[in-house]
């Protein structure tokens, strides 16, 4: 099924206006910057393809935010022998650790 143009800009629309708040949100969780890019993209991604469960007299970046929460939660179980002990949890891992 083809998505409409306008829904696919209105969306678009509401990442932008979000974007930032839910990077930080996700950066106070993951405190890893990679990992909370991949929250965060993996939330719109989700949020696209359950946009016809969202309830449109609910607060949109809550929802988000709902989401990005349950990627979280998902990412330290499937995870969770790195973070025991919480020593990788702080860590900063991926390209710009490499410096």
């Amino acid at each position: 099924m083809a998505i409409p143009p306008a829904d696919r800009q209105a969306f678009a629309a509401l990442a932008r206006d979000h974007h930032r708040g839910l990077l930080i949100y996700a950066r106070a969780l993951a405190r890893n910057e990679a990992t909370a890019a991949d929250l965060v993209q993996d939330a719109f991604i989700a949020a696209w393809r359950n946009l016809g469960r969202f309830d449109v007299t609910r607060d949109f970046g809550a929802w988000l935010r709902g989401i990005i929460r349950n990627k979280w939660r998902e990412h330290l179980q499937r995870n969770e022998p790195l973070y025991r002990g919480g020593s990788l949890r702080h860590s900063r891992i991926g390209p710009e650790s490499e410096q």
